[in-house]
């Protein structure tokens, strides 16, 4: 689940970014990749569990 929110937060950056340039908008590309980390790293951690 956590990876199509942070994948969604970071295509939503992008025609944010383009058509309307906010001093937030920054913060859904800092906000997708760290939700994209967290997740892969959670997800390395129960596949060498297993």
């Amino acid at each position: 689940m956590l990876w199509w929110i942070g994948t969604g937060l970071v295509l939503l950056w992008i025609p944010l970014q383009l058509f309307a340039p906010r001093g937030w908008t920054p913060m859904l590309l800092i906000g997708g990749i760290s939700i994209l980390i967290i997740q892969t790293a959670a997800y390395r951690k129960t596949k060498s569990h297993k």
